[in-house]
């Protein structure tokens, strides 16, 4: 699967791709189409993030988090 991580001084974060990633979705989904579909998808993302919409902000009355904070909010979850 994929992950991430940030370097000292790094603007941003450092994704790596474990190579069994394509195998755990095949095995999940089924479809080699549509699992190569979604890793195209997903690794377009690192250059063409998606849209961001006002919808934390109007649901929590409060921007959303960088996906930086969130995954350091949750790094003991993924240990």
């Amino acid at each position: 699967m994929w992950a991430v991580s940030w370097s000292p001084g790094s603007p941003g974060p450092v994704w790596t791709y474990e190579r069994s990633a394509r195998e755990r979705l095949m095995a999940a989904w089924g479809d080699a189409a549509f699992v190569e579909q979604a890793l195209a998808t997903w690794r377009s993302f690192v250059d063409a993030p998606e849209r961001a919409t006002d919808t934390v902000w109007r649901l929590l009355g409060r921007p959303a988090l960088t996906f930086r904070q969130w995954a350091e909010d949750h790094a003991a979850d993924f240990r």
